[in-house]
């Protein structure tokens, strides 16, 4: 199981919990009633615009805007109990998610955040350095730091390892001016069949007696979106937005009774009463 497919059943569970809770705060005859008031009105206004009838259009206006505070006090009990779960589900998963599993025996990537912190440019050579992982190509890369505050103050590294299962350690030396300096990370390479990464990232520190911040970098987690690699947030929005518009049928059987919504019954209201009339 992929997170491809887990971000689309996570956010089905959270359309529905959504639509149990409203269904348990849900007044369908009250609601109901001001629904269709609200679209009788609409079509009120749409008649005195059409005839040029200006006070009676502003008069209905004006009941409409009243009627439409109305549903939106009703619809809001909603949307304060279905909005935090929204927001807990963000705040469990966006620390979790915020780095991807580094999987054994298969290529991935580590990197580094350089930032000078002083006043002078600098050559720098870095260098991944581990008896443990095996690096795809060089292992030591060159670039240039410029002095702090420039746009090329801060560099980013990356370079394609490899390794068996397990914790391994790795060494970043830095060298600027004849001189080097260097920090190590621990890290844990996981299965493929892995959801979450088995580490917590290293936090920034400092080289040179605090002249250059180093930040260990890690991909997060992304998903293969028919070609296109988007983060797991984005890929959960698209996701929330498409189910519920193709689960919305089942929203208006459990909410109204019908499952073309709200709008179908006034319609079938309307026709009836015109029926009658005849």
């Amino acid at each position: 199981m992929s997170w491809e497919f887990l971000i689309p059943g996570l956010a089905t569970g959270l359309i529905f919990i959504s639509l149990f809770i409203e269904l348990l705060l849900h007044d369908r005859n009250k609601a109901k009633e001001i629904e269709f008031a609200i679209i009788r009105k609409q079509r009120e206004v749409k008649k005195y615009q059409k005839e040029g009838n200006t006070k009676a259009m502003m008069k209905a206006n004006k009941e409409l805007m009243s009627l439409m505070g109305a549903n939106f006090k009703l619809r809001m009990r909603t949307t304060l109990i279905s909005l935090p779960l929204f927001l807990i589900f963000f705040w469990l998963f966006s620390g979790t998610l915020a780095v991807a599993p580094i999987y054994a025996d298969s290529p991935q990537q580590l990197g580094v955040l350089l930032h000078n912190l002083g006043t002078a440019q600098h050559e720098a050579t870095v260098s991944f350095v581990s008896d443990e992982i095996a690096v795809a190509g060089n292992s030591t890369l060159t670039t240039q730091l410029d002095e702090k505050g420039d746009p090329g103050d801060t560099q980013t590294l990356w370079w394609n390892v490899t390794a068996p299962a397990g914790k391994h350690t790795y060494t970043i030396l830095l060298s600027m001016q004849n001189q080097s300096d260097n920090v190590s990370y621990t890290i844990k390479f996981v299965p493929g069949s892995s959801l979450f990464a088995d580490f917590t990232p290293s936090p920034p520190s400092t080289l040179f007696d605090g002249s250059v911040e180093i930040r260990p970098l890690y991909k997060p987690v992304e998903i293969n979106l028919f070609g296109i690699r988007v983060g797991w947030f984005i890929y959960y929005l698209a996701t929330f937005f498409i189910l519920s518009l193709l689960l919305s049928p089942v929203k208006n059987k459990v909410l109204w009774g019908h499952w073309k919504g709200v709008k179908h019954l006034e319609k079938l209201d309307r026709e009836k009463n015109e029926t009658a009339k005849e």
